[in-house]
Parts: structure tokens; C-alpha cells; sequence
């Protein structure tokens, strides 16, 4: 099994091509649905909360191959092991986006890059559909005297909001600063889910079993309810247009 070897994949800040909301909305509607004061949330709280979050965050971002969250790229073989950081779906013959069969190759990632089968050049073009990893809401206040190494995460205490640094040696680089920091946000199509996921958790915690399962069936709704709408979408773009003919 052949392995190329290609550049370091470069973490960059990224534009979603889908609608967001920021952790700090999420973390409101969160103490709002379960009658607590977002002011007044005490540090233990918030983590626990935030704990909370991560675990539907993850659940929802891995749980289903949501188009919004996937990118198509082509590039040549020399350079697909810049994709080995992703969560890579399909390396392809065609554009997936135009083709209804690609003609997917097979392939591994393991430690030294991506292995692909059959054996292609350097220089042969393959399409590759990919997502990004989900990166855990996580890290301490930002301090302009840290020096914040790639891909850190730091909270913004001005914002309410988690950032993830773009480079090594990030020292006293504004936490909004996209240059050096991407705020990590939530798709929207996730929101829903999240937010009564966590709240569900907060009832068990308290000891209220009942209410919790309630709210944990409202969330598997919400899920459901975005997985449908897709499947729909998907299925009228592979419906078949039938054209009618008049005139006998």
C-alpha cells in the first residue's frame, strides 16, 4: 500500500457556509429553558453546563453526515495527507457533487498520512469530501500574557464565547483577533437538540428522572426532525425529472 507524503495540514480560520449561533446564546437559552439566571451562574455551574454541551455537541456533530458540514475539494495525490486532520469521508475518481457514483477508492489514515488504493501518481487529480474534526468547548480565561500554542482554546470572558488559537506562540494577540483566533460556534440545525440534550442533564442531575427522560425524547425530536429534512432534500435531488410529452 503506497503512502505519499504531503505538507502539514495548516489550521486556518473557516467561514461556514451554514447559520450559526455562538456558545454564548446556546449557554442563555440553556439557564433560561431550566429557570436559572445566566448572571448569576456560579463557576462550578458553568462547567458543569459546558460539560454538558460538549456531550450533545459531540453526539449531534458525529451522529449523522450533515450536508452543511461537509466540504468537496479536489487536489492531487502529492497533497491529500493535508487531509489526514480531517473527518474524511471519501476520496473519489469524480466530483461526488455531479455524479451519483464517484468511484470511490478505498483508503486508510493511520500515522503516516493517508494510504489510498489503487496505486495512483503523484499528479493525478482525486476528490476528496471531508469534514472538520469537533473540537471540545474547553480551556481556561484568556490572559494576554499566555502564550497560546495551535489549536488551543481559551474563553473569551467579554464575549461569553470559546476560541481557538491559528497558530503556535499566540501571546498577546486580542482573543478577537481572526487573525490569530476562530470563535467556535454552534450550526444552528444543532441548537434545538443541544439545548434540551443539556437541560435533560441538569434534571438527572437533580435528582428529577422523569422530566429528564421528557426532555431527552424532546431532543431525539429535534434530531429526528433535522435528519428528516435532509433525507427529503437528498431525495429530490436524486428524483429523476420526467419530461411529459403533448400531442399524443
Amino acid at each position: 500500500m503506497p503512502t505519499y507524503t504531503g505538507t502539514a495540514a495548516v489550521s486556518t480560520a473557516t467561514t461556514p457556509y451554514y447559520q450559526v449561533r455562538t456558545y454564548s446564546d446556546l449557554l442563555s437559552a440553556i439557564c433560561r429553558t431550566a429557570g436559572i439566571e445566566p448572571g448569576r451562574l456560579l463557576t462550578n455551574d458553568s462547567a458543569t453546563i459546558r460539560d454538558y454541551i460538549n456531550s450533545a455537541m459531540r453526539e449531534g456533530w458525529q451522529y449523522y453526515p450533515w450536508p452543511d458540514l461537509m466540504r468537496v475539494t479536489s487536489d492531487t495525490v502529492a497533497n491529500i495527507d493535508n487531509y489526514a486532520t480531517y473527518d474524511l469521508f471519501s476520496i473519489n475518481k469524480y466530483d461526488p457533487r455531479d455524479k451519483r457514483y464517484p468511484g470511490p477508492y478505498t483508503f486508510s489514515v493511520d500515522g503516516a498520512g493517508i494510504n489510498i488504493i489503487p496505486d495512483l501518481t503523484s499528479t493525478d487529480t482525486v476528490y476528496l469530501k471531508y469534514r472538520d474534526l469537533w473540537y471540545p468547548f474547553s480551556g481556561t480565561f484568556y490572559s494576554a500574557s499566555t502564550s497560546y500554542s495551535l489549536s488551543q482554546m481559551s474563553y473569551g470572558s467579554s464575549t461569553g464565547d470559546y476560541y481557538r488559537s491559528l497558530s503556535d506562540s499566540n501571546l498577546g494577540n486580542l482573543i478577537t483577533n481572526t487573525v490569530y483566533w476562530d470563535r467556535r460556534e454552534i450550526p444552528a440545525f444543532l441548537f434545538e437538540f443541544i439545548k434540551w440534550s443539556a437541560v435533560a442533564e441538569l434534571r438527572e442531575a437533580e435528582g428529577q428522572g422523569e422530566k429528564s427522560r421528557a426532555l431527552k425524547a424532546r431532543a431525539g425530536v429535534c434530531m429526528t426532525l433535522e435528519i428528516e429534512k435532509w433525507e427529503r432534500q437528498k431525495n429530490q435531488q436524486l428524483r429523476p425529472q420526467v419530461r411529459l410529452r403533448s400531442g399524443g
